[in-house]
C-alpha cells in the first residue's frame, strides 16, 4: 500500500500578525503530515524559509527542491520517506509552464507569476512510479495554457503507467479538466470530493489527483483538520491509498 498527499501551503510571508503567515503556521503543517505519514506528498506554495524548516523538522523525509533560492520565489518541492520508497537517479526534474519550459522562472501567457511542474520516478516494490507536483496560474487563461504543457509532456509517455499527476490546478472541474483526463486517459480522484479552499465550501476541489488506471485505489480522503484554532492552511489537504492492479 502507498500513501500519497497534495497541499498547498499558503506562501504569505509579508504579514507577520495574520494567523495565514506560513512561519506561524509552520508547527501545524509538520504535525499535519506526521499524523498522515504520507509515502510522497506534493506541497505547493512552498517558500525557501519553509523548506528549510521541514528539512529541519521532518527529518524522516527527503525533500526535493524546486526553487532558485530567492527569497519570496514559490517552491513546489516533493517529500518522500526515504525508508519506504527510493528516488530514481537522475529523475528528478523541473520544467516551466510557459512558452520555454527548459528555462527556469520563464513566464508566458500573462501568468501572475512563474510557474512549475517537479517531477522524479520512485521505486516502488521494484517498480517505477511516476509523480508530478504542479500549481497552475489563478488566472483562466493562463493555468488552461498551462494545462496544455503538462499534457504535451505527458502525451509523450503514453500509454501512462503508474502515474500521479496532483497539485493545486487552481480550476474546478470543467472541460479543461475533462479533456485532459481523456487525452492522457487519467482518473481524477478530487471529483468524489467537496471543495479544497476552506473559504469556499461549497465550491468543487482546486486541488485535484489524477492517477493512470493502472493503479487501485482504497481510499481518497480531504483532511480539514483544526488545531488549536489555527488551520495549516486555507487550503485542504488530500490523501490517497493505493496499490498496484
Amino acid at each position: 500500500m502507498l500513501k500519497i498527499g497534495t497541499l498547498n501551503l499558503r506562501n504569505i510571508w509579508n504579514l507577520p500578525s495574520s494567523s495565514m503567515n506560513q512561519k506561524r503556521r509552520a508547527p501545524l503543517i509538520c504535525r499535519l503530515i506526521r499524523e498522515e505519514q504520507p509515502d510522497i506528498m506534493g506541497l505547493q506554495e512552498c517558500s525557501p524559509w519553509m523548506f528549510s524548516y521541514l528539512e529541519k523538522h521532518l527529518k524522516e523525509y527527503r525533500l526535493l527542491r524546486t526553487s532558485r533560492g530567492r527569497k519570496y520565489e514559490e517552491d513546489n518541492p516533493i517529500l518522500y520517506l526515504s525508508k519506504q520508497i527510493s528516488l530514481k537517479e537522475g529523475s528528478s526534474k523541473i520544467i516551466s509552464l510557459s512558452h520555454h519550459p527548459e528555462i527556469p522562472l520563464s513566464r508566458s501567457f500573462a501568468s501572475f507569476q512563474p510557474r512549475k511542474c517537479t517531477m522524479a520516478t520512485f521505486s516502488w516494490e521494484g517498480e517505477e512510479l511516476h509523480f508530478y507536483n504542479t500549481h497552475l496560474d489563478i488566472f483562466p487563461w493562463a493555468n488552461r495554457t498551462q494545462l496544455k504543457i503538462i499534457e504535451r509532456y505527458l502525451s509523450q509517455k503514453i500509454p501512462l503507467q503508474r502515474t500521479i499527476v496532483l497539485g493545486d490546478f487552481n480550476m474546478q472541474e470543467n472541460q479543461n479538466l475533462r479533456l485532459f483526463q481523456e487525452h492522457l486517459d487519467l482518473y481524477d480522484l478530487s471529483s468524489c470530493l467537496t471543495s479544497t479552499f476552506r473559504s469556499r465550501p461549497h465550491a468543487k476541489p482546486l486541488d485535484h489527483v489524477f492517477c493512470s488506471p493502472d493503479l487501485v485505489i482504497e481510499s481518497v480522503v480531504k483532511n480539514d483538520r483544526i488545531y488549536d484554532g489555527m488551520v495549516p492552511s486555507d487550503h485542504s489537504a488530500i490523501f490517497v491509498k493505493m496499490k498496484k492492479s
